[in-house]
């Protein structure tokens, strides 16, 4: 798949903020969307291959290096409106619901 930061340089810098745990760059994005809609619109993006939502990218970062801040920007996009029942394709993995990606 394409979902390597370094290699494919079509990954927006918010899902790059997301998966790296950059909690202020992440406050800043969201600070910089100026209506409900921008934010929804944030959140809803869909990038790579695996077509992954924003929480998405904030799990597999914290899978892959735990870290404090992954947690905070969880709780952050939680609390602006993300969606916790958001979906990730089904071919990609045999259970598709964002609880499951946590464990």
């Amino acid at each position: 798949m394409d979902y390597n930061f370094e290699k494919n340089k079509k990954l927006s810098n918010w899902a790059k903020s997301c998966y790296s745990g950059e909690l202020n760059t992440v406050k800043n994005y969201l600070s910089q969307a100026l209506t409900a809609e921008a934010v929804v619109e944030l959140f809803e993006k869909r990038e790579s291959l695996m077509r992954f939502s924003s929480l998405f990218h904030v799990i597999c970062g914290a899978k892959a290096r735990p870290n404090k801040k992954h947690v905070d920007i969880a709780q952050l996009l939680i609390d602006n409106g993300a969606r916790v029942n958001a979906k990730r394709l089904r071919w990609v993995y045999s259970s598709s619901s964002l609880h499951v990606s946590i464990w």
